[in-house]
């Protein structure tokens, strides 16, 4: 106001850079500047494990076969069919190339297929469910180009972790060809991942229902494989599964370029097929409509920890029934391991290096596979924190409260699910183990299996304390954290001792202060201690949860 009178400005046109922000209507290429924004942490932490691991094979096996010697009797070790079967028939598995995709390539690659499927449920389905999708549809953008944009960046992100494990592959001394080859399959198999779920996220109407049924898919290829693996006359269903695409291509060896027309070729027609699925549905529907009953389920509503049991269920059963199949697989493998174990002394110097006696490897096996399930629980328990997140992110969480429902009410539910869930897992580790040992003729007894998976149980609370802690003051945090210090720490502990590091660097992995049960006895104080800071990790976590405001996706 100026001399008692009031002076209107009215906006004039825009010009300049301003005025071509205004008018850029929004479309596929804000849509995909928008989904790789969400992905780019997820995928550079993929891309950098799947590199980490590439090079921890490669030092593995420098260190393990220095000499031609013994990568003779690791070649020929490979051709044992107890080994084949999961491990396959190999290619050039005495360079450290065909070691690494020998020895781990069906890990990186589930890995990435795991991230594959959970990016892709959250990306698609998820963000469509809760509305987020609304403000990019709003814009002159179909929702079949929306998907087309997302489907985009979501297969670039493959390709950058394909790329990342072949750098890796090179670095650590692979044949250049072998190397691009394998990171190519790499790539392909995380978008066949992306692609068939996809494919669900049109279905199911729901998340957790899309990433289920890809997940179901991708968990049958594994054990396909192994049938392919079986006999040569079931060669060709390797053809099926994408875990079979590894060994039909066999990088570092015949190098067949010609396999990876069939991932890519996947990528294209479920692609195709689920831009098809999504101009037959509604946006926020699926096309297969689950008819509900009349009356209301009301289990798993009667309390906090009710609740908790009731949504991460399913969860449950899944890693269950994978760590049963898993530990089942590498028990029948004893007799195999130990007999090799006996005819080379170099690696029972490397075992010695890492605890286990002379002498006794069947047991120090059962020890070494049982610390291996406790490191496979400690990223279930990441994830189930995780899950108690997206329950804050989702905002149902924003309901829960709205009633009388304290905080820590809330959260310790979930950690009375974790904590009982933690311990059945280690307990079906060890009964599975056992099984598939006694099925195979080796010499383990029940309380022998058992010990051995109970005994890294302070070192997943540990952990678990640590997702809670993460949970209060960095939820966002919680599983890339959560998870890749618990999978550091083992490779801490597995390296070190190897490579010679100082015992102050070792004493930073809580697994290197676990004893080696069965062969001795349990570390007690250092698992008081270890349960002791995951009580002081939680109970900060809630301190932290009650202080600070709830956070969205």
């Amino acid at each position: 106001m100026t001399n008692g009178r009031r002076h209107v400005h009215r906006a004039g046109p825009a010009t300049g850079a301003a005025a071509r922000t205004v008018r850029r209507p929004g479309g596929a290429g804000t849509a995909a500047a928008l989904t790789a924004r969400l992905l780019r942490r997820g995928t550079a932490a993929i891309a950098l494990a799947a590199a980490a691991y590439v090079a921890i094979e490669g030092i593995t096996f420098r260190v393990a076969y220095p000499e031609a010697s013994d990568r003779a009797t690791l070649l020929e070790w490979s051709r044992n069919q107890s080994i084949r079967l999961i491990s396959g028939p190999g290619a050039g598995v005495d360079t450290v190339g065909g070691f690494t995709v020998w020895d781990a390539g069906w890990m990186i690659e589930l890995v990435a297929a795991a991230w594959a499927i959970t990016t892709t449920a959250r990306v698609l389905r998820a963000d469509e469910r809760t509305g987020r999708h609304d403000p990019v549809l709003a814009q002159p953008l179909r929702p079949v180009q929306l998907l087309g944009a997302q489907l985009g960046v979501l297969l670039g992100a493959c390709v950058l972790i394909g790329l990342a494990a072949a750098a890796a592959f090179v670095a650590v001394g692979g044949q250049l060809t072998g190397s691009v080859l394998m990171g190519g399959l790499l790539a392909g198999f995380a978008g066949t991942a992306v692609v068939l779920t996809a494919v669900t996220s049109q279905l199911s109407g729901s998340r957790g229902g899309a990433a289920g049924v890809a997940a179901a898919v991708i968990g049958i290829a594994l054990p396909l494989r192994v049938a392919s693996n079986s006999a040569p006359s079931r060669a060709w269903l390797g053809w099926l599964t994408p875990f079979g695409w590894t060994d039909h291509l066999a990088p570092f060896g015949a190098n067949r370029v010609a396999v990876l027309v069939v991932p890519f070729g996947v990528v294209v027609v479920l692609g195709a097929l689920a831009v098809r699925l999504r101009l037959r549905r509604d946006t926020g529907a699926g096309l297969l409509v689950r008819h509900r009953a009349d009356r209301s389920r009301h289990w798993g509503l009667s309390s906090p920890v009710a609740l908790a049991t009731r949504t991460g269920l399913g969860s449950l059963l899944a890693w269950a029934g994978a760590l049963a199949v898993w530990l089942g697989m590498f028990g029948s493998l004893v007799p195999t391991v130990t007999g090799f174990l006996d005819q080379d002394p170099s690696y029972q110097q490397l075992l010695a290096a890492m605890g286990m006696a002379p002498g006794d490897y069947v047991r120090g096996f059962v020890g070494l596979v049982g610390t291996i399930a406790g490191v496979a629980v400690t990223v279930q328990v990441a994830f189930r924190v995780g899950a108690a997140r997206a329950e804050e992110a989702a905002g149902r969480l924003d309901l829960l409260l709205a009633g009388p429902l304290p905080r820590w009410r809330w959260l310790a539910g979930h950690v009375v699910v974790l904590v009982v869930g933690a311990v059945g897992l280690v307990a079906v580790a060890g009964a599975a183990f056992w099984v598939g040992a006694t099925s195979a003729g080796a010499d383990v007894t029940v309380p022998d299996a058992v010990a051995s998976a109970l005994n890294p149980l302070p070192v997943v609370l540990l952990f678990a304390g640590l997702d809670v802690l993460l949970l209060g003051l960095a939820p966002r945090l919680v599983v890339p954290v959560g998870t890749g210090v618990a999978i550091a720490a083992y490779l801490l502990q597995t390296l070190g001792p190897l490579l010679k590091w100082p015992g102050w660097v070792l004493n930073l992995s809580p697994f290197h202060h676990l004893a080696t049960v069965p062969i001795a006895d349990v570390a007690w104080p250092a698992a008081w201690v270890m349960t002791g800071i995951a009580v002081a990790l939680a109970a900060a976590g809630a301190a932290g949860l009650w202080r600070r405001d709830l956070v969205g996706a």
